[in-house]
């Protein structure tokens, strides 16, 4: 069945008497994306149908406004162009003689064929990643280079943020690895939401307090000075971020923070690591001297090239929790810390 300008609608809806009016403010025809007003027996429900591409997105209030993924990239290509930074995905990226490896297809992402980004299977999901030739250290031989860099993710939905975050890359693999603890935000949205969330009294968790920032970021207009600062405020950080890995180097891994990856990490990542071997007792590490360098590796390029999910969302979720054991200090002694007998 089609609504009044004879685009697809939910088959449930329909069948249920329900009628359609397209939201003229959250339908981007050039870019297949769509909203319909939904009515019940001719009575306004205020909620809206969202799809993109042919596909059911979600259905939100009225008064959510749609970010396109095309119309954030191209802003977000514009700054990272007129600040000389490299799209990560694109396979002409060179530095020096070591050419990148161009897109991977992944189970949780595909090319979006627009901007050099990748967008989720579902279509509710875009990322974009970019390095700073300028931002760099040796790696641990200094036979190649470490970059700092930004990701920056969006979604349709509102389930996530519009999110600036550091990210590091090594030329050697090319492993990413997304620093979501050290995520910066827009400024002006930022400071709205933050301002909104502040009045509230009663907040149920942190997840919640996630997604009424992401409803007011969704909000708000983008504007080019603040995409700017804040893709620049990520790069200073990745730039403060590239000094813990020499850290890494002179760490070992300790009983307990092999223990936190086995209950926080993917099980297709324990099993393939090398280093480490599931028994009926719990975990051991076969390799003693292994470095929080070689373990954090490990998993960066399992996340950046072998995960098996088909969630985006889950696969930031996770370089949030390599994030946490490796390069929040804190966390990082606390897991390296001897075992009280």
């Amino acid at each position: 069945m089609s609504s009044e300008n004879n685009q697809p609608v939910e088959a449930n809806f329909v069948d249920a008497g329900y009628t359609f009016k397209v939201n003229e403010g959250n339908t981007y025809n050039q870019y297949n994306l769509q909203s319909h007003n939904i009515y019940d027996k001719g009575i306004n429900t205020n909620d809206q149908i969202i799809r993109y591409n042919g596909k059911h997105i979600r259905t939100l209030k009225q008064t959510y406004k749609v970010v396109p993924h095309e119309d954030l990239i191209k802003l977000v290509r514009v700054a990272t162009d007129e600040m000389g930074l490299k799209n990560v995905q694109n396979p002409k990226l060179m530095f020096g003689s070591i050419q990148g490896r161009g897109f991977q297809q992944q189970r949780w992402g595909q090319s979006a064929k627009f901007g050099d980004a990748i967008i989720s299977p579902d279509g509710k999901y875009i990322s974009a990643s970019f390095v700073s030739e300028e931002v760099k250290i040796g790696d641990v031989n200094n036979s190649h280079n470490i970059f700092g860099g930004v990701t920056i993710m969006g979604s349709i939905d509102g389930t996530t943020a519009i999110r600036v975050m550091p990210l590091t890359l090594r030329t050697f693999c090319f492993n990413i690895m997304n620093h979501v603890l050290a995520e910066v935000g827009i400024k002006n949205l930022l400071g709205e939401a933050t301002h909104q969330l502040n009045k509230l009294q009663k907040m149920d968790s942190v997840q919640e307090n996630r997604k009424i920032q992401a409803r007011f970021y969704h909000s708000q207009k983008l504007e080019m000075v603040d995409v700017v600062d804040s893709i620049k405020a990520a790069i200073s950080k990745s730039q403060e971020i590239l000094g813990e890995y020499k850290k890494l180097q002179d760490l070992m891994l300790k009983q307990k923070m092999a223990l936190a990856l086995v209950e926080k990490m993917p099980a297709a990542s324990i099993k393939s690591a090398d280093f480490l071997e599931l028994t009926k007792d719990g975990v051991v590490i076969t390799n003693p001297n292994i470095s929080l360098y070689e373990v954090m590796n490990h998993f960066t390029n399992f996340l950046t090239f072998h995960s098996m999910t088909k969630s985006m969302k889950s696969v930031f979720r996770k370089y949030g929790e390599v994030d946490s054991i490796f390069f929040n200090e804190n966390r990082r002694m606390e897991l390296l810390a001897p075992e009280v007998q």
